[in-house]
């Protein structure tokens, strides 16, 4: 590789870290630098810009970048192209740059000697044009005389609600539209140029840069013989191509004065960017050199939930402000969620009873089911609260082990708080609510003793968001879930145990989309949301679904009786998608034919994340 010093700010810039992040492992190995007017004295690119004197002209022109300050706990989510979203994170993390470097390609040896330059000078890197790079057998890279093709000339961005605590919401960074753009905002006085630069009214430096073929000569070890069939002779090494770099005196004496001052940088907000399959971000060069500079390096999002990546959770979890600097196609399903909010929830929400954020693959919960009035609407009622926490506690433990050692058994309670009626009841609506407070002395109860808690409705003759509404103050608690049943969902004419209730699509949708801003708004770990269902018609348009990242949406099948019914039932139900739900199973002490046992339970096709007794 080029032989530079590698320091992070005043010195060589790391070029294999460069050059992994946008093109993978280049083949130019140890290329031989040479500055151009030193009668080919052959020296490393870190000692071409890394030298420094005391006495250097101070009328040079350098002056370091100045890293930008987001308001604290500020949080910017840059959306759009990897082009925008890199002149965007330029922009959010650079507040000024008298002196800027600007290249026409991202990869190579050319880029190599900029992003050194940039190191050096502690000046932001700014890539004007993608092109490609010059092929290991080209003689020359002379800077471009075509006219600049900036990136895209429009790039948006919104924000997620603030940290939590915080009253207003943070105020998106200014839009950028070109390079040259982005020059007026630092005020940028000179542009060091290999290649075209951007148009503005800097004073700009033209740096030559010129890539020479190696002579055929240059792949033979020192003192090898000529015999072609002697391998043991030929060297191992591949031949590799000169690099001359061409500096006008002003820029050598900045060079000096940045050397000089030592390192200035400071760090600006945070940025976040997705990692590659390497283990790299998926971020421009231009913008991982800049972040060099700056004195930081980006927060590396490697899994597909970040609320999963202890390492993003560690990063950010001090309430530091930062940049979701992950262009849309980088994003994962669904790409338009509101990922900077579960950034902040990976950050700083509340656990989940047992630990984590997320709900599944590696948690199963096991709950009794009823309301705490009485037996009649199942076993939840049978014993006081105290009592109900020990049984299910029991419950639970009979199934210890048996998802495998990485699967945790939670116990949980699922409360029915609004009950289906056979009288209109004074809402007129065939649905009679539970008592407030003792829903919430049970809840209080449960989340003492580590229970999750799931609120049921079945809401008759109005709707679900309507009733799911007058629980959210139990709902913004982090172990509090909500499940909608779809038996008791009636028609303006129909009446309980005449017809089987339905619900559409569009109204359990409507539903997963309050649910899921309660979770943004309140700053929660994932909640679960269950949509109980023992037929197909009961959720018609199932495949419209929508998927929200704050929530684990299942389907918990509810049939009864005997037991290959049971799993004809299931079989149906959990093939129809979509993909991305869970899936429940209930077990009726009173109705199935043959209760079945917890091994049988946990063997069921495909595994249930949530397990219910009746």
């Amino acid at each position: 590789m080029f032989a530079q010093r590698r320091r992070r700010l005043g010195g060589g810039f790391a070029l294999v870290a460069l050059l992994v992040v946008v093109a993978g492992a280049l083949l130019w190995g140890a290329t031989q630098v040479s500055r151009g007017g030193d009668d080919g004295e052959e020296s490393g690119i870190g000692g071409l810009f890394g030298g420094g004197d005391d006495d250097a002209d101070a009328g040079s022109g350098w002056a370091p970048v100045v890293a930008a300050s987001l308001d604290s706990g500020q949080r910017v989510d840059l959306a759009g192209s990897v082009d925008d979203v890199a002149l965007a994170t330029l922009a959010a993390t650079v507040e000024s740059a008298p002196v800027a470097v600007s290249v026409d390609t991202d990869t190579g040896p050319r880029f190599a000697a900029a992003a050194d330059l940039a190191t050096s000078l502690q000046a932001p890197l700014l890539v004007t044009t993608a092109v490609v790079a010059p092929a290991d057998d080209e003689t020359t890279a002379t800077p471009s005389t075509t006219p600049t093709a900036s990136p895209s000339a429009s790039t948006t961005s919104a924000t997620s609600p603030s940290a939590a605590g915080s009253a207003d919401d943070a105020s998106p960074a200014a839009p950028v539209g070109t390079a040259a753009d982005l020059l007026t905002r630092w005020g940028t006085d000179h542009v060091v140029a290999i290649g075209t630069p951007p148009p503005s009214g800097a004073t700009v430096h033209a740096v030559e840069v010129t890539v020479a073929a190696p002579s055929p000569s240059a792949s033979a070890a020192p003192g090898a013989t000529a015999d072609p069939t002697s391998a043991a002779t030929a060297s191992t090494a591949p031949a590799q191509p000169t690099v001359t770099v061409d500096l006008p005196d002003q820029v050598t004496a900045m060079l000096d004065d940045a050397a000089a001052a030592g390192p200035t940088g400071t760090a600006g907000p945070t940025v976040v960017a997705r990692a590659d399959e390497s283990g790299s971000p998926l971020l421009r060069a231009d913008v991982v050199t800049t972040l060099d500079v700056l004195g930081t390096s980006p927060v590396l999002w490697t899994q597909d939930d970040p609320r999963r990546d202890e390492d993003v959770r560690a990063a950010l979890s001090d309430g530091t402000s930062w940049v979701l600097a992950v262009p849309d196609e980088h994003r994962p399903a669904p790409s338009d969620a509101d990922w900077n909010g579960i950034l902040l929830a990976a950050a700083t929400a509340p656990e989940l009873p047992g630990g984590g954020l997320v709900l599944f693959p590696d948690r199963v919960f096991v709950a009794s089911y009823g309301n705490p009035s009485g037996p009649a609407l199942g076993v939840l009622g049978e014993r006081d609260v105290q009592g109900s926490i020990a049984y299910t506690k029991d419950l639970a433990s009979q199934y210890d082990g048996l998802f495998g050692e990485d699967v945790q058994v939670q116990p949980a309670f699922e409360i029915i708080v609004t009950i289906a009626s056979a009288g209109p009841e004074p809402t007129g609506d065939y649905s009679r609510r539970e008592d407030l407070d003792l829903v919430t002395e049970w809840v209080d109860a449960a989340t003492e003793e580590g229970l999750y808690v799931v609120l049921d409705l079945q809401p008759g003759r109005t709707d679900f968001l309507t009733q799911a509404k007058e629980v959210e103050e139990l709902l913004i608690r982090p172990n509090v879930g909500l499940a909608l049943d779809p038996e008791w969902r009636l028609k303006p004419d129909q009446v309980h145990l005449q017809q089987i209730g339905t619900v559409t699509t569009a109204e359990v949708n409507q539903v997963s989309e309050w649910l899921a801003g309660l979770v943004v708004e309140h700053n929660l770990p994932q909640k679960l949301l269950i949509i109980h269902n023992f037929r197909l018609a009961m959720l018609t348009e199932r495949e419209d679904l929508v998927d929200h990242p704050e929530l684990a949406t299942m389907v918990h099948v509810d049939g009864q009786g005997a037991q290959p019914a049971k799993d004809a039932t299931y079989e149906v139900i959990t093939s129809a998608g979509p993909d991305f739900l869970w899936w429940g199973w209930k077990n009726f002490y009173d109705e199935d034919v043959g209760l079945r046992s917890p091994q049988d339970t946990a063997a069921v096709e495909p595994q249930p994340n949530f397990i219910s007794y009746q």
